[in-house]
């Protein structure tokens, strides 16, 4: 592990580090010795303990505000000789929370009840390398310091308080959610090998990533529409936090792809009844028929026609397209329909059937499973996760193997043209003109904004 912060109590910043992690409570005064230790208070404890912050011989651990600064001071008269009341860690390869403990002579019974006293609210095994562990200590009478609790941050929205406010060797743990603030955050970048790269590059969230790729599957094939030098524009719902740092992400509200010298604009529009989709400048709603690429961020590794079968090991018509991708990758229903069938299929493993009208249908094949409630007979919708990524059957590695049928022929799922869905009309294209007609300039605004919170930080 490595010692990040050990400052001694005269220093009136000593707890500076610490409000780092974005805590907005003010926690807790813990007493030296105090008749009333032993008695049960029913209150609510970080007021009850608040209260007591300002009594002599209190060492005051403060998750302040600039508001609550006067809180963070040592009140006394050992202040000479206190040693450090607040410690930062941060956790190593290998580093376990009793030997992070055991580095500040914490006993080991104090040890184990601290660490048990995480049950139900976080599982120790989960902390990463770099996370980072503030120890937090009271005066003993013998001018050596006591171990009194400690913080982490558990998740990007959530923080965990652990503390034994008697002294008693009784830990309590606490979960304390971040005060965020909705924002709205747009990034830019170029693209110079796939959209998911530019856009991690960029800092854009992996769920507005994953949203992105959903809306343009419809419409752009990911292996041969997108070149270097391409670009993109996304705008979507955030949380941050008093300092300007988001976390997480809602909806995604706008994107651009510039693919060459065609724009691909899609706007969310929320209609007059409630329905929420994506649609195109014209209105046109930006579903089509059937998906060109029902899975996320796969690259083709085969596709439709005459090929060598690399387990058959002699030429065979390949009725399909294959999308490598990471095992467990979900797959999508590609349009609207029924499950026709569910189950093995010679050599195409773990296989799903769909029936979308009269003329057409998909089949999904070497999945590593289905997913729950896929049956024959059950109607799906487009988008909806119907198996995941596998290499069941005859296959030599992990993909998907897509196909279409047309009046149950085998056709190439890339050359196929299917029409566009329903386009907005009346009140609801009215609104959605005056909705959209200001929010490329909104997007502006929000890039300006985002990059003010990104450097401020």
């Amino acid at each position: 592990m490595k010692r990040i912060f050990s400052r001694k109590r005269r220093d009136y910043k000593l707890f500076a580090a610490a409000t780092a992690f974005g805590f907005t409570v003010t926690l807790t005064a813990l007493l030296l010795q105090s008749h009333h230790s032993g008695k049960s208070d029913k209150t609510d404890p970080v007021q009850q303990l608040a209260a007591r912050s300002e009594q002599t011989n209190t060492v005051t651990f403060a998750y302040a505000s600039e508001a609550n600064s006067s809180h963070q001071r040592y009140i006394g008269t050992k202040e000479k000789s206190m040693p450090s009341m607040t410690e930062v860690v941060a956790i190593d390869k290998g580093d376990t929370l009793d030997q992070v403990f055991e580095a500040f002579g914490v006993p080991k019974a104090l040890s184990v009840e601290a660490v048990n006293s995480l049950q139900g609210i976080f599982n120790p095994r989960q902390f990463k390398i770099g996370q980072q562990i503030t120890m937090l200590f009271k005066p003993g009478t013998d001018g050596n310091r006591q171990f009194r609790g400690y913080r982490f941050s558990a998740d990007p929205l959530r923080d965990v308080i652990v503390l034994d406010d008697a002294g008693k060797g009784l830990f309590d743990a606490t979960i304390v959610n971040k005060d965020l603030k909705s924002v709205i955050s747009a990034k830019e970048g170029r693209i110079t090998g796939s959209l998911v790269g530019a856009a991690s590059r960029a800092g854009v969230p992996y769920s507005i990533v994953s949203q992105m790729i959903k809306v343009y599957s419809y419409n752009v094939d990911f292996q041969r529409d997108i070149h270097e030098g391409d670009r993109f524009e996304v705008m979507y719902e955030a949380k941050a936090d008093k300092d300007g740092k988001t976390y997480g992400s809602g909806d995604m509200l706008y994107a651009r792809l510039i693919l060459g010298n065609t724009e691909y604009p899609i706007y969310r529009y929320v209609s007059k009844n409630g329905d929420v989709d994506y649609y195109k400048a014209d209105g046109t709603n930006n579903k089509r028929g059937l998906m060109k690429t029902p899975i996320d961020g796969a690259r083709i590794s085969s596709g439709f026609g005459m090929r060598f079968h690399p387990v058959l090991g002699y030429n065979k018509l390949h009725k399909g397209i294959d999308f490598a991708a990471p095992q467990g990758t979900p797959i999508y229903a590609a349009g609207d329909g029924t499950i026709k069938s569910v189950g093995p299929s010679n050599g195409y493993g773990n296989f799903i059937k769909i029936i979308h009208n009269s003329t057409y249908a998909t089949g999904y094949g070497h999945m590593s499973r289905f997913a729950v409630g896929m049956r024959p007979g059950v109607h799906v919708k487009q988008g909806q996760v119907i198996g995941y990524v596998g290499h069941t059957g005859r296959a030599t590695g992990n993909h998907l193997h897509y196909e279409i049928m047309i009046s149950g022929k085998q056709v190439n799922p890339a050359s196929v043209k299917v029409p566009t869905s329903s386009q907005l009309a009346g009140a609801d294209m009215h609104r959605f003109k005056l909705d959209i007609k200001n929010r490329e300039a909104s997007f502006q605004q929000a890039l300006v904004a985002t990059n003010q919170r990104t450097a401020s930080r």
